[in-house]
């Protein structure tokens, strides 16, 4: 779970956020709830673990806890792939 942590911290930092200053993003930070990530930025997270996990998320998977942290969003990756 720790590489997936890692690739999705990756993608939030470089893809999402733009952020060069941002020295990084603890697992348990929240993305949401800090209003660090959008709506916008939660789809384009989707498609990201989708593509890059070979996955299909169900709507039931699309929810506020499962996206608020990396560390929630790595163990609903780890759900769908038997990790």
């Amino acid at each position: 779970m720790e590489t997936t942590v890692s690739t999705l911290r990756d993608f939030v930092i470089n893809d999402l956020l733009y952020a060069s200053d941002i020295e990084g993003i603890e697992a348990n930070d929240e993305l949401l709830g800090s209003g660090m990530l959008d709506s916008l930025a939660s789809a384009q997270l989707m498609v990201f673990i989708e593509e890059t996990y070979a996955i299909k998320l169900d709507p039931d998977d699309l929810t506020f806890e499962n996206f608020n942290t990396l560390d929630a969003l790595s163990a609903m990756v780890a759900r769908h792939t038997n990790q």
